[in-house]
């Protein structure tokens, strides 16, 4: 599963987000690549975890310690109740 969304920081962003798999029942990772439009050397990747609660709560972070945008949480977040809604897309990744 694949989600590409743009956003403006300080330059137009595109970042394209993919739902890398389920390592724990509660654990779901996605990586991020983004490409600023208007630089040519910038670009960026994080990896993110998603972790879900037993109450059905998602907390959203970064793996490996970089920041995440609201934006980027948003789609994750809208991202993980599809996943969590369809359990094949968690064996197709």
């Amino acid at each position: 599963m694949k989600k590409e969304i743009e956003y403006e920081v300080h330059y137009d962003v595109v970042a394209t987000i993919e739902y890398t798999g389920e390592l724990n029942s509660n654990e779901h990772y996605f990586k991020i690549d983004r490409h600023w439009v208007d630089l040519m050397f910038d670009d960026e990747e994080d990896e993110i975890l998603a972790v879900v609660f037993p109450d059905g709560k998602i907390e959203i972070e970064s793996y490996t310690g970089g920041y995440i945008r609201d934006e980027e949480v948003s789609a994750i977040g809208k991202m993980m109740e599809e996943i969590l809604a369809n359990p094949k897309i968690n064996s197709n990744a």
